[in-house]
């Protein structure tokens, strides 16, 4: 072949050749381009149904189901199918105390009263714990992975604040001719906490143990919140010079922790995993909370009735541990049934149905909680 007509024929080949070439990186370019721009339009949209949720105003009506069984709990945040990631979960502390309005001290000081005479009479009383308060509250989402980021904001509080909120609400203040609820809290936005009202943030875990039992504890009487009801398997408020150990913002997986090993007696390295599934507020009480899952590697249930009954630090809190299979069908009966239907604190059946969503699926879950109601009728 001529020498000429080759390097035409080469020519046309190479440059052929780098047409596929660049082609092929164009599409890819183009590919990615148009997956980034589908992407940051979902963020876009997932960003204003956030804006839009956080403007409409909180009630009763909006607050979590458990089949027929209505709680007080308002889900801010948390599906059970994707856990919150420890590093999404962010905490503002600020330095500037909690202040009660002037219409309120009185019972505060009430509360400091009452619960001095019981000190000196011997009778069992409610210390004043130094907690944090929710001064603000902020959703958003991560990156192109559209993961769910919490931000809040916290300020120093104490228990008696929690206590002074949560006996007036419902009191009528003369001045305004309206209760604390109805002067503060109506209209209410999840993302405008009023702080003084605000002074409590729980870290509630659902423990399953080794053998795959969720444990369930009744409250004892003499705790100053949610007495003699039934509950998640431990339960920790965030306390101050605990949870912020060297000047830190509170953790709120070693709240978690702490919970547990006060409560049940469990060391952090038995839990295989703790995950965060949801953020709550309990509108009863304005309380504001987060809903855990705790998974024991060994420990079963038995060995962990064992272990409470040598008990544990907090031991006094509860007066009944109990346990049922972990799974959809035995947990919606056992949530359900006559004999403790109305005597649940509302963040144990959302936190039940988030963890089993998480192992079972929401399909299987709310077939099962479907079921559940049709045998109690």
């Amino acid at each position: 072949m001529p020498r000429d007509i080759l390097i035409a024929v080469v020519g046309t080949l190479g440059g052929g050749i780098v047409g596929v070439v660049a082609g092929v990186l164009f599409e890819d370019v183009l590919r990615q381009r148009l997956e980034r721009v589908k992407k940051w339009r979902l963020r876009q949209h997932g960003e204003r149904e956030i804006a839009r949720a956080a403007n409409m105003p909180v009630t009763f009506g909006d607050t979590f189901s458990f089949g027929s069984l209505k709680t007080t709990i308002f889900l801010v945040d948390g599906n059970g199918e994707t856990p919150f990631r420890r590093s999404n979960i962010k905490i503002l502390l600020s330095q500037d105390p909690v202040e009660f309005p002037e219409e309120l001290r009185a019972f505060k000081h009430e509360v400091e009263l009452r619960e001095r005479r019981k000190k000196r009479e011997g009778q069992q009383h409610l210390w004043n714990g130094a907690n944090y308060a929710v001064r603000s509250c902020a959703v958003t989402r991560t990156g192109l992975t559209e993961e769910s980021e919490m931000r809040l904001g916290l300020q120093p509080s104490d228990y008696y604040n929690f206590l002074a909120a949560k006996e007036s609400l419902d009191t009528v203040i003369p001045k305004y001719g309206k209760t604390v609820r109805e002067y503060y809290l109506d209209p209410f936005y999840w993302n405008r906490p009023v702080p003084f009202l605000s002074s409590s943030f729980g870290v509630n875990v659902t423990l399953i143990t080794a053998d795959d039992q969720l444990v369930v504890c009744k409250r004892s009487e003499p705790v100053g919140s949610r007495p003699l009801e039934y509950t998640v398997s431990a339960n920790e408020g965030l306390s101050r010079g605990i949870d912020d150990a060297g000047g830190n913002p509170p953790d709120l997986y070693e709240c978690g922790y702490r919970a547990l090993r006060e409560e049940l007696g469990i060391e952090k390295d038995e839990v295989d995993h703790l995950d965060m599934l949801a953020f709550i507020i309990d509108l009863q009480w304005h309380q504001w909370g987060c809903l855990g899952r705790a998974n024991l590697g060994e420990l079963t249930y038995p060995e962990l009735r064992d272990r409470y009954n040598r008990a544990p630090k907090d031991k006094f809190e509860n007066i009944e541990l109990d346990h049922v299979v972990f799974a959809p069908k035995p947990v919606a009966q056992y949530v359900l049934d006559r004999s403790r239907r109305d005597q649940w604190y509302g963040g144990a059946p959302a936190s039940f149905y988030l963890s089993l969503v998480a192992s079972h699926g929401r399909h299987a879950v709310e077939r099962a909680i479907k079921e559940a109601d049709k045998q109690r009728d």
